[in-house]
């Protein structure tokens, strides 16, 4: 796992971030909604999509708590008389 580079700049940041979102966005929608005969979307497609989001959401958080220690013990890892 590669540590975050401290030097990117913000909008490669914000590029990332909404290309993410929006792939996730993409995957949650053409996982769900299936019936384009009307506007409303259906209480299923609702609860979906919904899933869908939470279940992305939770993972992504897992998935910073773990890099978030990792880049730590590799800080420590290369100043261990600061720690």
């Amino acid at each position: 796992m590669a540590a975050v580079d401290p030097n990117i700049k913000p909008e490669n940041l914000f590029r990332e971030y909404f290309s993410t979102y929006n792939k996730l966005a993409e995957h949650c929608f053409v996982d769900c909604v299936h019936n384009f005969t009307t506007k409303k979307v259906t209480n299923s497609e609702a609860s979906c999509a919904t899933n869908c989001l939470e279940k992305h959401f939770e993972a992504y958080g897992r998935i910073t708590q773990k890099l978030q220690v990792y880049q730590i013990s590799k800080l420590n890892e290369m100043n261990p008389q600061q720690h």
